[in-house]
């Protein structure tokens, strides 16, 4: 069962409804709490909607959980760079 909602989840994400996405994936986790791609992918939907504490909550469970996954490594890292990204303040201009 937390494939499937795993699966209807990753296509409602696909479809940017991600609400309905995030509302799937904890109840994949809800089934079964140590399901790492669930995880992963409930980060992604948080990442999506800046969401960055949370999204970093689930990434480093979906790494605690599966430390060797390089999708979900890269994913971290990537999430890294665009909160640095997102969080930078932009330069003053000089006169």
């Amino acid at each position: 069962m937390r494939r499937l909602y795993n699966e209807y989840a990753t296509g409602m994400a696909k479809n940017e409804l991600w609400n309905e996405a995030i509302f799937r994936w904890q109840q994949s986790l809800e089934l079964d709490p140590a399901y790492a791609p669930a995880h992963n992918n409930l980060a992604v939907a948080y990442e999506n909607q800046e969401k960055y504490e949370a999204a970093k909550a689930e990434y480093k469970k979906a790494l605690e959980l599966d430390p060797q996954n390089e999708y979900y490594i890269r994913n971290y890292q990537n999430f890294l760079l665009n909160v640095k990204r997102a969080t930078k303040k932009p330069a003053s201009p000089t006169p």
